[in-house]
């Protein structure tokens, strides 16, 4: 912590002065108090994402920057933060550099995503597959993460914040699984009319598939819908709502949606029905998580459940409560699938020395069994 000359104490590195005058803002963020940079986290339309760890102290941090000039979305994700700062559900951001066309902004590093833990291709774990319940997600899981995110999503939405981009990507886990929403580049107030090309599309609401306007009017509705869908996914431990094969038929997001969800009375709704017990088993197998996703999932948007509705719910929020051997599991399957994805980036980007050293490894075990 440290004090301006305005007097305001402020967290993290000193800022820029005349002193440096580097062309590129990351080279003088590591070069401050001998900062490094890791591995990049990730990449998006709005930025790029890089793990830096400051030296002396041994602290890891995300350094989000962006090298476009002070776009809209960079502003809306600036104010948005700003305005959240504090809420222990949402990313942190500790301080904030501008140089030129360069904006970049210092954040808490948090290691997971929630698509690390619900894409696991098993799902909540039932009563009939006892002998793979080490590879399902307990179901306690489901409603812990999810009472967060809608903890997060009220107190947005009180400030009439709409995220308008929840995905299992966008909503981080920290080590003792602690939901952090984050990315609020497409985040913004809730105004009379807005684009309808926000929410990647699998967790996007019906209402922005709707093509009547260059700009549509919505709400915070539309959270809601992403929530919704996220806890279908962890049910069912896949993308749920994705475009592709369904019932052998190809069917688009929107498709699958008007013919699982929409009301029979709807105009949208088509003559060839695809049901839910076909898209989401495994929520259908459930009472308490029928009546959630259901309520989420209204079609239209005023009959959706809210934010705080969700958090009154005292049956669904008894089932927040994680054991010590529940977290354990979750863990395991977030270490899990974190190894698949590293393995499938190495073949990717350096094909020859994969293949060598699983040849190596192959060797390796063949001469151990001979041996023995």
């Amino acid at each position: 912590v440290r004090e301006d000359r305005t007097g305001v104490c402020r967290t993290g590195p000193p800022k820029l002065c005349s002193n440096y005058q580097a062309t590129s803002i990351i080279m003088v963020i590591l070069q401050i108090n001998g900062w490094t940079r890791g591995p990049v986290l990730g990449n998006g339309a709005y930025g790029t994402v890089y793990k830096v760890t400051c030296l002396t102290t041994g602290k890891e941090y995300a350094l989000k920057y962006h090298t476009r000039g002070v776009e809209d979305t960079t502003v809306r994700e600036l104010s948005c933060l700003a305005a959240l700062r504090g809420h222990p559900y949402v990313i942190h951001m500790h301080d904030c550099f501008v140089d030129n066309d360069t904006i970049a902004m210092l954040m808490a590093y948090v290691p997971y995503t929630l698509g690390d833990a619900i894409h696991n291709g098993y799902g909540v774990n039932s009563y009939h597959e006892e002998d793979r319940y080490q590879e399902c997600l307990p179901f306690s899981f489901v409603a812990h993460f999810s009472a967060q995110v809608a903890n997060a999503l009220s107190y947005m939405h009180r400030l009439n914040i709409v995220h308008r981009d929840l995905t299992p990507y966008n909503v981080l886990l920290t080590e003792d699984l602690t939901v952090k929403v984050a990315d609020m580049g497409l985040s913004r107030q809730s105004s009379n009319w807005m684009s309808p090309n926000v929410v990647t599309e699998t967790y996007r609401a019906p209402e922005l598939f709707l093509e009547r306007r260059r700009s549509t009017e919505y709400t915070c509705a539309i959270d809601m819908w992403s929530l919704g869908v996220l806890i279908v996914d962890a049910m069912e431990g896949r993308v749920t709502f994705a475009s592709g094969d369904a019932r052998r038929v190809t069917m688009s997001t929107y498709e699958i949606i008007t013919r699982t969800l929409c009301p029979k009375d709807h105009p949208s709704a088509s003559s060839t029905p695809c049901y839910p017990d076909i898209i989401m088993p495994k929520v259908m197998q459930c009472e308490l998580v029928k009546r959630i996703v259901f309520r989420l999932l209204k079609f239209h948007a005023p009959e959706r459940l809210l934010a705080h509705e969700l958090l009154q719910d005292t049956e669904w929020m008894r089932a927040a409560d994680m054991t010590r051997e529940d977290q354990v599991i979750v863990r395991d399957q977030i270490q899990r699938t974190k190894m698949c994805d590293d393995s499938f980036y190495m073949f990717i980007q350096y094909p020859y020395t994969f293949m060598v050293d699983m040849v190596s490894l192959y060797c390796h075990k063949s001469r151990y069994i001979i041996n023995k």
